[in-house]
């Protein structure tokens, strides 16, 4: 019902059945944040990305100071999965 899966191209999540693949190009990175009391893995679209709506993204900001989050940790702590994240995105893009 749900996975996270990293690879060359970028990283796919699955919530509820429902997979969709994000490229690395499109994120800029990945971080630590707060939605409420929630922690979770933070990310912020490219400049150029259109995979979410501008007014969209700036509510997304206004509430968590972030555009996007995963939403899960997968068993890892949550800083572990950003720097996972933020490794394959690194190594994916010097590539």
């Amino acid at each position: 019902a749900s996975y996270l899966k990293l690879d060359a191209d970028g990283f796919t999540v699955c919530a509820m059945y429902r997979p969709y693949t994000i490229r690395w190009s499109d994120v800029t990175g990945f971080d630590v944040g707060r939605v409420g009391l929630n922690k979770k893995v933070m990310y912020d679209f490219a400049p150029t990305s259109t995979l979410l709506a501008p007014r969209l993204r700036s509510l997304n900001v206004a509430l968590a100071e972030y555009e996007a989050s995963i939403p899960d940790n997968y068993g890892l702590a949550h800083e572990e999965l950003a720097d996972l994240m933020n490794r394959y995105r690194e190594a994916a893009l010097a590539a």
